[in-house]
């Protein structure tokens, strides 16, 4: 398999910076697509004759239950997908993928088109999701940590930016949602100053994790993926029937997501260095304090849970660190699995909040029960700290070089007067005959 070769005229340094940049790009694609969907949701819904496509109950569901679904499903196809094209041609089509869909669908004219192109995108960013982490991260030791930067800067950006920007532009709605295929356009581009050249490189692991199925990191992953999109999805009408303004709860929403910005970029490094099990109990017991208070008493404490429900988009790159840590031979499949699973089991989330609450007339039920994932995740992910069979070297792993490494093989035979020759036949006496 291919390295990576420096792009002619760069020195390593501006080589791992360029592969950075293009990786916080393509990460902040992989949420647009489904959080600018959520700000312009009421405009979706509006009569045809007042500018909306009408989108009913049923189709906003679909809608807004799709990315999980999506994720998991074409997750798992990813690594056949990566072996017949190759990563990088991946990650670059997936995103042309995204800006054309994006565009169609900004375009639509009825809620089918409106579904199928939403699908579409969301398949390619299915496939960027499984490839993009085990591509880049044996490059750069913060390859990780921008990935899921990048990963929540698209989530907060296009919530808080859809309707300005639609509104702006006079295009209401479609511009929402079509300016973000001007990211994929960046975020592809982005990729030819990249050292980058083939597919992921393989790092060697303790053998112990070879063959094991990763159950508790998918389940980990799962229970992550519910709490974040949860948190995200009702989290502002939580507070809203708290009797707190539509303002004040869009504000409290970007609480949890600010903070998680600079998490994003240090918590690989410290899973790295050993301290992996802290973090899952810390972010665990965070999680679990917020949820229990947003319950009790949402509008008292309202600032308070907000803050520790930051730690919700904490699990992320808790998640794909770990998954960074102990993916062996082939990293793609593992996230493949870990990624494809957990969503699958995520989907539970949308389907489960929604009847809980109507079904009850308020939000403790759906809480408990976002409480009760919050622990299985704690012990999901004791699980998978606990058994790492590197978490006592407290070494980081060896990346891969910018610069291509010597070809180790067969060396050549000797030629010339030094070169050995073939031993002369012996003959017998029946040849001299």
């Amino acid at each position: 398999m291919a390295g990576s070769r420096p792009h002619p005229g760069r020195g390593p340094l501006a080589g791992a910076g360029a592969l950075l940049l293009a990786v916080g790009l393509t990460a902040a694609c992989l949420r647009s697509p489904v959080t600018a969907v959520g700000a312009v949701l009421g405009a979706l819904r509006a009569p045809v004759a007042s500018g909306g496509l009408g989108l009913g109950g049923l189709g906003a569901g679909v809608l807004t239950a799709m990315p999980l679904a999506v994720f998991a499903a074409g997750g798992i196809a990813a690594p056949a997908v990566t072996r017949r094209l190759g990563a990088r041609a991946v990650v670059l089509g997936g995103l042309a993928v995204i800006a054309v869909a994006l565009l169609a669908r900004a375009a639509s004219g009825s809620v089918t088109t409106l579904l199928a192109t939403s699908a579409v995108a969301l398949v390619a960013v299915s496939w960027i999701n499984v490839v993009l982490p085990p591509l880049v991260a044996p490059r750069s030791p913060w390859a990780t940590g921008v990935f899921s930067t990048g990963v929540l800067v698209g989530i907060a950006a296009p919530a808080a930016l859809a309707v300005p920007v639609g509104s702006a532009t006079g295009l209401g709605w479609r511009g929402g949602l079509g300016v973000w295929a001007l990211l994929a356009v960046a975020a592809a581009a982005s990729w030819a100053g990249t050292p980058v050249e083939a597919g992921p490189v393989a790092t060697r692991r303790p053998a112990a994790v070879e063959g094991r199925r990763p159950v508790a990191l998918a389940a980990f992953f799962g229970a992550q993926s519910l709490g974040a999109f949860a948190v995200m999805g009702w989290l502002p009408q939580v507070y809203r029937d708290a009797g707190l303004a539509s303002g004040t709860a869009s504000v409290l929403l970007a609480v949890t997501v600010v903070p998680a910005l600079p998490a994003a970029l240090l918590l690989p490094a410290l899973v790295r260095r050993g301290h992996g099990t802290a973090l899952v109990a810390g972010v665990g017991a965070a999680q679990v304090l917020g949820l229990a208070g947003l319950a009790l008493a949402p509008a008292r404490g309202a600032w308070l849970w907000a803050v520790l429900l930051t730690t919700a988009h904490w699990g992320f790159p808790l998640a794909m660190a770990l998954v960074a840590r102990r993916s062996a031979g082939d990293p793609t499949r593992l996230s493949a699995q870990v990624q494809g699973t957990g969503y699958a089991l995520a989907v539970a989330g949308p389907l489960l909040l929604g009847p809980l609450h109507d079904a009850s007339g308020a939000w403790i039920l759906p809480l408990s029960l976002l409480l009760l994932v919050a622990l299985g995740q704690v012990v999901a992910g004791l699980r998978v700290t606990l058994t790492d069979p590197g978490r006592a070297a407290d070494t980081e792993p060896p990346t891969a070089p910018l610069v291509p490494a010597p070809v180790v093989g067969t060396p050549p035979e000797p030629t010339g007067p030094c070169a050995p020759t073939a031993p002369l036949p012996v003959r017998s006496p029946e040849d001299t005959a």
